[in-house]
């Protein structure tokens, strides 16, 4: 997780940049959810996606600011218990 993410705020970074990185993100999911659209995929070809992008070389964080979201919620974690 890096300063400045959206992650960082979500696990409680008082960090300016990271609050506003937050908050840019959930004005861009609120105004993904007019009507017709729809922010939200299946979390099962999401987590696949990701595992392809990751083994690929990706990190998780990569994915996470390209996507936009909290991908780490979809990866395997790498001591068997999740997130």
């Amino acid at each position: 997780m890096r300063h400045g993410q959206t992650s960082c705020a979500d696990y409680g970074c008082p960090r300016n940049g990271c609050r506003q990185a937050a908050l840019l993100a959930r004005r861009r999911r609120d105004s993904d959810r007019v009507p017709a659209l729809t922010a939200r995929v299946d979390p099962t070809l999401a987590a696949t996606r990701a595992a392809v992008l990751v083994r690929r070389g990706m990190s998780a964080q990569d994915i996470a600011d390209t996507s936009g979201t909290l991908i780490r919620r979809l990866l395997p974690h790498p001591g068997g218990v999740p997130p």
